[in-house]
């Protein structure tokens, strides 16, 4: 092995159990958990991407001064050997920011637009893994509504889902739009996490061609607008919906048409460097008039027929205002539907092209039951399947739209269960009852409906003991009512109340660095909880819960994917 080589993790779901002696350390592969005892644990936290194996064993040999260099060399050169056969790290990796780093050219552009405005996701700051791969099989809805929008008023758009390409795919797509097809506009739809990405792609777009101007949106710079703006790479954030002020921006720089100064819902920089924050732009009322998602979106484009479940929105915005979700703001707190019509005539359309199976992906689709039967009832004769998200409360007091949504095809649904304490529930302002979450598991799976629950590690005034209590209960549901449980850390997201006011809630924020903002990695301490103790429950508790996972859950999983 060339001791110069510099191994990265390909996975970050780990975690190390300090509280215990041996220090024991659990890492989540493509085969499983993988156990590190105390010295293994050591140089898998030294393995960061940035150290070669040469300094990592330096490292290492400092802490044993009675051991045999030579030993210790061959000891670990051993162990990274393992880790990479077992395909846990990579010797090869290499991150988003050094790649374009190495590509970075200018061009001269071909003279003639092929495309106005090309639309991207953005990727993960971290090497692809089987979890994430599974996150990731859908076309964005996003960029496909703004795409489809754009195209209604004859501007040429092309999309991309960068999050499931390899950064060298990324890398050369890029490069061959802004060469090849010259758009006017890029723009970005960034995710907490991705915010480093999005700024290095915008980077790289800037070098290739001074003259394009990036557009960034999304959650993450609808909160952090500001910071987005003070690199000298992002020129317009587009603040909450994108449709319309997307359609403005495309006036006005493809155009000439408008006024950036009267283009509500975006901050920019003007001439002179200011950062200006435009008013914030009405929400869209009426969802039924916008046209249906574009589909096609690169690498997918016609293979999005093949896929186990398409994703479909039939509303926007959150009627709630939990604590530590940032729909309710997003939103601004409203919640706005498209008719029942409006939502069969979509599914009708893509049934038409073949697909069956589908992935409802409202924050909540269940927010109104009147509604919700009367999609049920159009689809009922479509014979088609599909799952999606609820909340306890609404299922727990209808029986009868239970087993409309069973008859019109539902086959899974997702609850946000969050802890079984309802003082903690209480303090979250999730208004639901812990009795709540029972009785709607239990009239789920009455209708043979597959539950899925996602529960939080790290609950504000949740002790060592809580959380391996609420972990239990979390088990006993897998084990009683064949409920899949997913646990993730509490993280403090831009938008949140639990950002805003940290102190509020007994936490405190240990990182600002946005790619480490990924539930499965602490940010953050409470009273009585360290960011390490987070992480190491969190971590057991996943164990746990893949070892008692539901094989009927496995099952519906690999039907529908979502």
């Amino acid at each position: 092995m060339d001791k110069k080589l510099i191994p990265t993790k390909k996975t970050v779901v780990w975690g190390i159990n300090k509280r215990k002696g041996d220090h024991e350390g659990l890492v989540l592969g493509e085969r499983g958990f993988f156990k590190l005892d105390h010295v293994a644990s050591m140089i898998w936290e030294k393995i960061d991407g940035n150290h070669t194996v040469e300094e990592i064993i330096k490292s290492i040999s400092s802490n044993f001064p009675s051991v045999s260099p030579n030993i210790i060399e061959n000891d670990i050169m051993e162990l990274l050997n393992n880790l990479s056969k077992d395909g846990l790290i990579s010797f090869e990796y290499k991150p988003l920011e050094l790649l374009l780093h190495e590509k970075n050219r200018r061009v001269l552009s071909k003279g003639e637009r092929d495309i106005d405005i090309f639309l991207c996701s953005v990727p993960s700051p971290y090497p692809r893994e089987m979890v994430r791969l599974k996150l990731i099989s859908f076309p964005p809805l996003g960029i496909g509504y703004i795409a489809s929008f754009l195209e209604q008023y004859g501007f040429k758009v092309e999309c991309a889902n960068l999050s499931a390409l390899d950064n060298e795919q990324i890398v050369e797509i890029i490069e061959k739009i802004i060469i090849e097809k010259s758009p006017k506009i890029i723009g970005f739809s960034v995710n907490t996490e991705q915010c480093n990405s999005a700024i290095t792609l915008a980077n790289f777009c800037k070098n290739l061609n001074p003259e394009i101007i990036v557009v960034v949106g999304g959650a993450h710079p609808t909160f952090k607008d500001l910071e987005m703006l003070k690199t000298s790479y992002v020129d317009v954030v587009v603040r909450n919906e994108g449709e319309i002020t997307m359609l403005e921006l495309a006036k006005f720089y493809l155009e000439g048409e408008g006024d950036l100064n009267q283009i509500k819902g975006i901050s920019f920089k003007n001439k002179n460097g200011e950062i200006r924050r435009n008013p914030n732009r009405s929400f869209i009322e009426n969802l039924d008039s916008l046209p249906f998602p574009k589909r096609d979106i690169y690498p997918f484009e016609k293979q999005y027929l093949n896929f186990r479940a398409l994703p479909v929105s039939t509303s926007r915005g959150c009627p709630h205002n939990c604590v530590f979700c940032s729909a309710g703001s997003l939103s601004g707190g409203r919640y706005r539907m498209r008719s029942p019509k409006n939502v069969a005539e979509e599914i009708k359309s893509l049934k038409e092209r073949g697909i069956n199976i589908f992935h409802f992906v409202d924050d909540t689709v269940t927010a109104f039951p009147k509604r919700l039967m009367e999609i049920c009832d159009a689809l009922e004769p479509l014979d088609i399947e599909w799952s999606a998200e609820s909340r306890v409360d609404v299922i727990s007091r209808n029986k009868n739209l239970v087993k409309s949504m069973k008859k019109a095809g539902c086959v899974a649904l997702q609850f946000g269960i969050e802890s079984p304490y309802q003082s903690v529930l209480d303090s979250l302002n999730k208004k639901i009852k812990v009795h709540e979450i029972i009785k709607a598991i239990e009239f789920a799976r009455e209708e043979d409906i597959t539950v899925a629950g996602s529960m939080i590690i790290g609950l504000p005034n949740d002790t060592f003991e809580d959380v391996q209590k609420a972990i239990d209960f979390g088990i006993e549901l897998e084990r009683k009512f064949g409920v899949a449980i997913f646990f993730g850390i509490l993280t403090p997201f831009p938008g949140t109340q639990l950002f805003e006011s940290p102190e509020k809630f007994g936490i405190r924020i240990h990182s600002f660095n946005h790619d480490e903002y990924i539930l499965a990695n602490s940010v953050i301490s409470t009273k009585y909880l360290s960011k390490n103790e987070l992480t190491w429950l969190y971590i057991d508790g996943l164990r746990r819960a893949l070892e008692n996972m539901p094989k009927e859950w496995i099952k519906i999983q690999n039907k529908i994917g979502s």
